[in-house]
């Protein structure tokens, strides 16, 4: 039962590396294309997955650089809250389960999930309306699409947040009394 457990655990830990990693690499590459597309402007239409933003780059250089920089710090956004989790991980292995360090970073996490959201939610209306005015973003739908999941994540997260309060609660009683 502990090496299945341990197996789960060490998987888990590899999935988080990897989605956090994936993350990084999407917004170190799509900030270095925006970066080379300011000085040679034809690569704007061959930015990261397949981003063809040229006549906007064309057209309105202040409205591409802040498109693109939203894109970007959603993509920091989401590295960001993996990287929470796996410092959690391994505090997680390290720690006592109900430590004040635990629901500090569940916390954090909780509300790093919900700005993701936000955000993702924000870059759905701004490519909707971009969309209305003529221009073709379709192609940016794909890094906001995950917007409502991280808001149920946020959601659950919330719920794990207030258990662990109220486990370091109980935890910091037991300890007076002992």
């Amino acid at each position: 039962m502990q090496k299945s457990k341990t197996f789960l655990w060490n998987l888990l830990s590899v999935l988080i590396w990897i989605i956090f990693v994936s993350y990084c690499v999407q917004a170190g590459t799509l900030l270095f294309t925006v970066a080379y597309s300011y000085v040679k402007p034809e690569v704007a239409g061959k930015l990261y997955l397949d981003l063809n933003l040229s006549s906007l780059r064309e057209n309105q250089l202040e409205v591409y650089l802040s498109v693109c920089a939203g894109v970007i710090m959603l993509l920091i956004a989401k590295a960001y809250l993996f990287y929470q989790v796996i410092r959690i991980s391994i505090q997680l292995q390290r720690v006592k389960p109900f430590s004040s360090e635990v629901a500090a970073a569940i916390s954090s996490i909780t509300r790093n999930a919900f700005a993701v959201g936000i955000l993702g939610i924000v870059g759905t209306g701004s490519i909707a309306e971009f969309t209305k005015q003529g221009m073709d973003f379709s192609t940016l739908a794909q890094f906001c699409d995950d917007s409502t999941g991280y808001l149920a994540m946020s959601a659950v997260m919330f719920v794990i947040d207030q258990i662990f309060k109220r486990g370091v609660e109980l935890q910091t009683e037991n300890d007076l009394t002992v």
